[in-house]
Formats: C-alpha cells, structure tokens, sequence
C-alpha cells in the first residue's frame, strides 16, 4: 500500500499520504479506510510515488482553457448552476475531451483566479495615477448594507477617462466613520494612495457631506486638496421636487400616481385603455402609462408627459376632467424636459466635462429668464427676486389653455431659487473646467489659470511651468481638437524631437481634473447589476462571489466581448476578429476561445 506509512513514536497508529489522517494500525481499520469513498476519490485525483511522496495529475492546457473560457462565459452572462448543463452540453456537442466542472469548481475558478486577474488589470491600470471615487450605500435582496464605489481615472493604455466598478464593502455600520473605514480598506487593497485621491462623489446625504463629522470632513483631515462634487442629478431631482411641492397643487402628484396604480394591476383595465386609445387615435398603439419612481431620477418628466397624452381617457374621472389639471400639465412639461435633458447629460459616461458647465448655468438661465425681466443680468447678481417678470410667458400650450393661470410663474422661480442654493460649488468648478476646453486652450488670448492651479493645491514651482506649458500649447499643431479627453490625451502623448513631452505637466494636471466626478449615476448602475446578479432566487449568494461576477462583468474586455456584433459575425471572419479582441487576456483564461471555436466548427 504505497499511500500508507507508519507513524513514529506510535506503533499502534498509521498515517494516510492521501486523506492526511491517522487510523488505527489493525487491519480490519486499514481495510475499511481503504474502501471508503473519500479514500477512493482522493486517491484517483492523486498519482503515488513508491518514494513515500505524492503529486496531482496536471491537467493538460487544453482541459484548463475550456475550464476558464466557461467559467468567464457563465460568470458574464447567468447563474454559476448553468454551468452544471453546459459543460455537459459541450461535452456532448462540441469536444471530444471530458470536461468535468460543476458548481464547485466553477465558483473556484471565478473567486480564485478570474476576478484576481481583473482586478490586477484595474490596479496597474490606475497605477499612479489620481483618481477620483463615486460612493453611495445600498441594500441587498438579503438585506445586507454595502458601500458601492466606482472610481474615475486617467488611462494610460487606453487614451481615456474610465469609470468602472472599483469595490462593494460591506457596512456594519452607516455612520461616516464606518463608510471612511470601508473606503481605506478597498484602497489597501488595490494599493492605492489616499494622497492621490483628487475628489469624492456623493449624494447630498449629511452623513457623506457633512460639514463636521460627515465622510467629507474626514477624509480632508488626511487629503487637504480633497474636492467634493455634489451629484448634479441628485440636485437637480431635489430641486425640482422642492419647488413642485411648494407650488404645485397636491392632487396633481396624486394625478400621476394613482394613474399608474389604477392600470397596473388589472388586465381588464389595460384592455379597456387600450381599445379606447386606438378608437381614439385611428388605432395607433397606445402609449404606455409610465410610473413616477422615487429611485430614479426625473422620472416623473415621462410620465407627466405620458399623462398629457391621454389626458382624453376617461380614467380617474374626477381629475381628468378638471381642465386645470391639463393647465398644470401643459406647464410643467418644458420645465421638466429641459431639466431631464441636462440630467442626462450628467448621467452620461460619454459626455465633454469642459461642456457640462455651460449646459447647467444655461439651465439655470433659462429657467430664470421665464420669470425675471428681459433686462436683468444673471451673469452679474443672483438676486433676481426684485426684477420679477409681471406677465411671464410660461410656455405655448399653457397660454393657450388658461390665461388666468400665468402666476403660477413661481414654480420656476422657486427652482431657480433651488439650483441657485444646491449647486454654487459644482458650478464655480465647472467654470474653471471650462478654461481647458480645446477651443480655450487653443486661443492667442487665454485667462491665466494661477488661481485653477491653487485651487487643486498645485506648488507654485510647477505653477510656473504650467503657466508657461498653457500658453506655448498654442504653437503646436494638434489633430484631435473635438473632444476634450482626446484632446488632452494628444497633448500628454506628445513628444518633441528629443523624445521628451515639453505639456507633461500641464496635461497630468488638466486629465486629473477631468477625472472629477458629477454624478452618482456610476454607483447606481452597479447596484443595478447587483441586484441583477444577487436575485430572489440567488439570496444566499456570499460577498464574495458577488464581488467576483461584479468585476468581471464591470471589465470593459468582458463587456465588448458579450456584444451582439461578436456573435453575429461573419463565420468566415469569426475567429480572426474574436482573436483580436482577446488579445488583452492571457492565454489560459483567454475567454469563450474554445466555447466560439466549437460553435464556428458547428455551424460550418
């Protein structure tokens, strides 16, 4: 028996190699270990050697590129027990090689060696780099608070501002000091200086931006330069419910609500919707009545507008037939068209930051110019209560509907009162953002940008040759002048005839900025994927793998790989441009290869 060795010291007890246990030295105990199954399975997982030693088979390359590819492939697109029929799948239909992998090892795989690769990418991607971090707190299905962050900064290899998942720690507490701990412990981890932390996005929660012992005040203890940016979308939903709730009746909020709640939950009503909305509109489809969610931004801007349109149905009779309900309506919907308009260009992960200032003071200036007089200048005082317009226009479909409604002008005024008071930090540092647009940047005459340089707690010695970088920019002849982030990508890839980059300085600083954060909508976006990943039916998920699935399906290789365009390829083209895109991973987790290869084979 070569797994079987006696123990020293002890002639009644023998040791196992394979099982790394002692059992009675007597045969009848030896026979009956020998038999039992997990001496048997072990034993046929290991190869013994006659020295007393022992080794694992090694799986051959092939078996572990099929392991990894599926295991990837289940973690980006289902549930890790669809694995359990896939790989019998393959087996069948596919390859000629057993492939044994069931949940057990599937769920290793993705712990212990597909997340720890992307998460080594995201680390020395980011490098030294500054970076900026989106937090915000939310509740699993199975009631389990976490913070949620995302982190902003500039890539090297990839020429471009990233926004990606960063780390989801889970809270014992709520308080600042436990969320302040929960983000040292996920910058530990990825090795990451606090010191090069240039910015924190968040909520207007008093916990996260308290003036005193919120997560802000705490963390600018240790980084003095730290900047706070408010979520632009988060102000802009609070302001524009501050200012309905002040001025707009209650019944219409009750209008909107109970429109949807009257439908949703009965078939019979939504038939009888829509036969009278297609006898009404020469059987066109209806339009569907969309809920006015407290989670999600603005989202009373559709509904108000869905509301409109069927405002004819003869639903909620009461209320439908007040006139002065369709008044309201009719005011609100440019309001809050073009306050979802900006709203979404705060959301957007696409969006020129150099622009986003002059889109919210136009906002702000829209909606002020609707009830102050012509005359006044809201570039020179922000006390425009004493030029109130007496006859304001308030919109073509209100002055049509009702003339005797023009004083509801205040609902204006009072969002403008509101962004004026939630928004003068967010858009002071806009302006400055603004100076480093291409356009600005390529100008003979330019602003001197000194005090943009304090304000981000840059030394006066490298003050001096930013100044001197920002007007010599000028001279040379630039390709990509459209886009802010190309732009300065251009400027910091640049170099002179002695290989040296004479704007190093200057574009470090104006891609640093351009790393700051205006909207939460990163955070809310993994919370989403959260809980489409931990779902009713997968409540017992551990943190863990839900961590895991959440960075691999927050890699943006992972995501261009899952596109349609790649499964819907030419089969002659298929593997040439498959190849091409999983060039970035390593071979031995180079996903789908195998998965695609068969399935090309298959079809062909």
């Amino acid at each position: 028996m070569d797994w079987l060795q006696e123990v020293k010291d002890d002639p009644t007890k023998a040791y196992c190699k394979v099982c790394c246990c002692t059992i009675r030295a007597r045969k009848a105990d030896l026979v009956t270990h020998s038999d039992c199954n997990k001496h048997k399975s072990t034993l046929g997982a290991t190869c013994i050697k006659c020295t007393g030693s022992f080794q694992f088979k090694s799986n051959n390359f092939k078996m572990q590129h099929a392991q990894a590819s599926m295991a990837l492939f289940v973690s980006a697109h289902s549930a890790i027990i669809a694995i359990d029929h896939l790989s019998e799948l393959c087996n069948t239909n596919f390859t000629g090689d057993n492939i044994k992998m069931h949940r057990t090892k599937c769920s290793s795989i993705i712990i212990n060696i597909l997340a720890p690769f992307f998460i080594n990418n995201l680390r020395e991607d980011i490098g030294t780099s500054k970076y900026s971090l989106l937090i915000d707190e939310s509740t699993d299905i199975s009631v389990l608070k976490f913070l949620g962050m995302a982190i902003i900064y500039y890539s090297r290899d990839k020429n471009d501002i990233v926004t990606t998942f960063f780390a989801l720690e889970q809270l014992g507490e709520c308080n600042a000091q436990a969320i302040v701990d929960a983000m040292k412990s996920a910058l530990q981890k990825y090795n990451l200086d606090i010191k090069n932390l240039i910015g924190i996005g968040s909520d207007n929660a008093s916990v996260m931006v308290g003036i005193n012992k919120g997560v802000y005040a705490i963390l600018k203890q240790e980084n003095p330069n730290l900047i706070l940016i408010r979520c632009v979308c988060h102000s802009l939903q609070l302001a524009t419910s501050q200012a309905c709730a002040e001025t707009v009746p209650r019944h219409l909020d009750f209008l909107i609500s109970e429109s949807y709640n009257w439908f949703s939950k009965s078939t019979l009503r939504q038939q009888s919707y829509k036969d009278l909305y297609k006898c009404m509109n020469e059987n066109h489809e209806p339009l569907k009545i969309v809920q006015a969610c407290n989670t999600r931004w603005l989202s009373i801007e559709t509904a108000v507008i869905e509301r409109e349109e069927c405002y004819s149905a003869e639903m909620l009779y009461t209320l439908y037939k007040d006139e002065h309900n369709l008044a309201y309506l009719l005011f609100l919907r440019p309001l809050l068209g073009e306050i979802q308009r900006v709203n979404k260009l705060f959301e957007s992960e696409y969006a020129d930051p150099t622009k986003l200032g002059s889109e919210l003071i136009s906002l702000i200036t829209f909606l002020g110019k609707i009830i102050v007089v012509p005359s006044f200048n809201f570039t020179k005082s922000t006390n425009f209560t004493d030029h109130l317009n007496p006859k304001p226009y308030l919109g073509y479909g209100f002055e049509n509907k009702v003339e005797d409604l023009k004083k509801k002008g205040k609902l204006s005024s009072d969002q403008e009162q509101q962004l004026q008071q939630r928004l003068p930090e967010n858009i002071q540092i806009l302006k400055k953002i603004e100076v480093f647009s291409p356009q600005n940047a390529l100008k003979q005459l330019k602003e001197p940008i000194s005090l943009i340089c304090e304000y981000f707690g840059i030394e006066n010695k490298i003050i001096e040759k930013i100044d001197l970088q920002w007007r010599n920019i000028v001279f040379q002849k630039w390709e990509k002048t459209k886009s802010a982030v190309e732009f300065w990508s251009e400027v910091n890839n640049f170099t002179d005839a002695g290989g040296n980059n004479p704007f190093e300085d200057f574009a470090a600083l104006v891609l640093t900025i351009l790393s700051l954060p205006w909207s939460n909508a990163a955070c809310e976006r993994i919370f989403s994927q959260m809980n489409i990943v931990k779902s009713k039916s997968r409540n017992r998920m551990k943190s863990p793998m839900l961590i895991s699935l959440l960075h691999i399906r927050s890699d943006s290789i992972v995501k261009s790989i899952g596109t349609m365009n790649v499964y819907n390829c030419n089969v002659e083209n298929e593997i040439s441009e498959i190849t091409e895109i999983l060039d970035d991973l390593p071979a031995f987790i180079n996903p789908y290869h195998v998965i695609f290869c068969n399935i090309i084979m298959f079809k062909k």
